[in-house]
């Protein structure tokens, strides 16, 4: 094991027919040793919680798959568990992949990882998926269990894999999330009470397993992260600390400020460091890239900077508990669509997913969107029934789900883990997704039942005025402004829009954009969309680097070239 992966863990155990390999990071996972009722010994690693982890591993040894499903589909805690005995491998992930698992079968061997910079060494060379870089470019991510590496799957979320002796890995999907979208049975009013009910479960459950400890929320000017405010001090957390993060002066933070003082909460801004810049370039950071994505999904760096000064200040261990507000806006129906047919809602899904870099006109994935989704659907048990009914609302929030939510979005918890905290995100607790499940489309669009709940609640006065004008420049901004509308007027509304897109690195999101030069961004403003196509070019380029692939000319090149000046 090299330097650079001394962190990683490696179990051998070599079967009666087969080799099984195990490889965990010691980030978030921990190994058990199970004696079964019989007598017999299990190895076991876990990341997250289980009810009883002994449990499941009886049921993993009698091979009772529909116990097992069942099993997990009960838990109520994120995890990810891998359990060996024998020549047989179990491994699973939460209903939200919130602990990523990967895996990789040469003939009658098998290796499952934890940490994707296993299949980064060399011994992975030359198998770069070359045939996915055009999705992987416009995402952010790969779709499915496919990974960009030849041969590397993941476990989804919902799923679990099983693997004897010199058979095939068979995999098992113990969850999908598939809302019914029907017409309302209930009261609105009714729905309303039972989603106050399912939260203020999910948050006395959370403040009882904090136990005491300080618990510690990043506050922002939405919606979820305020409602968890409001919960958690109406339930009595008495130990509460907020903080926000980003460009100085950003109106995010002065919004949450005036929230936490509304309901008495401390709260503090944690600023940007000029250290950051070349931490991004040299430090420690350059290995959590490679710990957190590149073979799956692109690494988020939005909270890193910020959750590093946290730790240093001592808000770090088992002493402390984190949680967020992810992923409440997907969950209440913040991200469905109102179109009048089905090609205008898929240009919409298309243009939203797919945008992280402008798809050519020529592209499969553009001209034949409908025939790619199908394809994705049939590759990721959903029914044949399903697909030839073709709904795209829940198509769409199975495929965010699956996707953009678990791949990418939570995939940002591993900067908690990286820095050793302990995390919880009550948002995308399975009592809400089973609630959320069976709500209406019509309480579903445009988050209907949540804020009708929000309104009604109001816990201090904290929705009064639900969303302030959102304002990109918390400096400069009146000249800014100014030379834009003058731009406008008197060179049109395409130099007009390009001119504020060469601004943006100067706006509230400059905390992000300053990790690169400003030349650099000015150069490619056009090409990029935000910060997360120059991370998602950044995680490409070194991804290429471990395995041998081709660094393209031109925007690819000039990072390589920025990052190792």
């Amino acid at each position: 094991m090299t330097d650079r992966n001394k962190d990683m863990l490696v179990y051998l155990a070599s079967g009666k027919s087969t080799q099984q390999t195990v490889c965990v990071s010691k980030y978030a996972w921990s190994s058990h040793a199970i004696m079964l009722e019989n007598g017999d010994h299990l190895e076991c690693w876990l990341a997250g919680q289980i009810s009883s982890l002994s449990d499941l591993a009886e049921l993993v040894s009698s091979r009772s798959t529909a116990e097992i499903n069942l099993f997990l589909r009960r838990e109520q805690r994120a995890f990810g568990v891998i359990i060996r005995f024998d020549d047989y491998l179990f491994a699973a992930c939460d209903r939200v992949q919130s602990y990523p698992i990967f895996w990789e079968q040469c003939g009658d061997d098998l290796v499952v990882s934890s940490d994707p910079r296993y299949f980064r060494s060399e011994h992975y060379k030359g198998r770069l998926r070359t045939e996915l870089l055009t999705l992987f470019k416009a995402s952010g991510y790969s779709l499915g269990s496919d990974t960009m590496v030849q041969g590397v799957k993941r476990v989804r979320p919902g799923e679990s894999i099983m693997h004897e002796g010199a058979g095939t890995v068979v995999s098992e999907r113990y969850y999908l999330y598939m809302p019914e979208l029907s017409r309302n049975v209930e009261a609105p009013e009714t729905l309303r009470d039972e989603l106050g009910n399912v939260i203020d479960e999910i948050v006395t459950s959370l403040i009882s397993d904090a136990d005491g400890r300080p618990i510690v929320l990043p506050l922002s000017a939405g919606f979820d992260s305020r409602l968890l405010l409001g919960k958690l001090v109406e339930h009595g957390a008495d130990n509460l600390i907020t903080f926000s993060y980003g460009t100085l002066g950003n109106m995010e933070a002065g919004e949450a400020k005036k929230f936490a003082e509304q309901v008495g909460v401390p709260w503090f801004f944690v600023a940007p460091d000029k250290s950051d810049v070349e931490e991004y370039k040299r430090g420690e950071l350059r290995e959590y890239l490679r710990f957190s994505g590149g073979i799956h999904t692109t690494s988020a760096v939005t909270e890193y900077f910020a959750l590093k000064k946290m730790a240093e200040k001592g808000y770090v261990g088992d002493h402390v508990l984190y949680i967020n507000g992810q992923s409440g806006d997907f969950l209440t129906g913040g991200h469905l669509f109102i179109e009048p047919d089905i090609d205008a809602y898929l240009d919409r899904i298309m243009a939203k997913h797919f945008g992280l870099l402008a798809l050519d006109a020529d592209s499969p994935i553009r001209k034949e969107f409908k025939k790619v989704l199908l394809g994705w659907a049939s590759e990721n048990d959903i029914a044949e029934a399903d697909q030839e009914e073709f709904l795209p609302h829940r198509f769409h929030l199975l495929f965010e789900w699956q996707e953009r939510q678990s791949t990418y979005v939570i995939n940002q918890q591993r900067a908690y883990d990286w820095f050793g905290i302990q995390w919880s995100l009550p948002l995308w607790h399975p009592k809400l997704m089973d609630f959320y499940e069976r709500v209406p489309l019509e309480y579903q669009i445009e988050q209907k039942l949540y804020l009708d709940y929000l309104r009604h609640w109001n816990f201090k006065g904290l929705f009064d005025s639900m969303r302030m004008p959102y304002d990109p420049w918390p400096n400069f901004k009146l000249p800014i402004l100014l030379a834009g509308h003058l731009t406008g007027r008197f060179v049109g509304e395409a130099k007009k829009s390009e001119f504020y897109k060469k601004l943006s690195y100067f706006s509230d999101q400059h905390y992000l954009y300053r990790l690169f030069p400003r030349k650099l961004f000015f150069k490619h403003s056009r090409e990029v969309r935000n910060a997360a196509t120059f991370f998602m070019l950044d995680n490409l380029v070194s991804l290429k680097q471990d395995l041998g692939g081709t660094v393209e000319a031109g925007i690819e090149t000039d990072l390589r070239d920025y990052l190792h000046s």
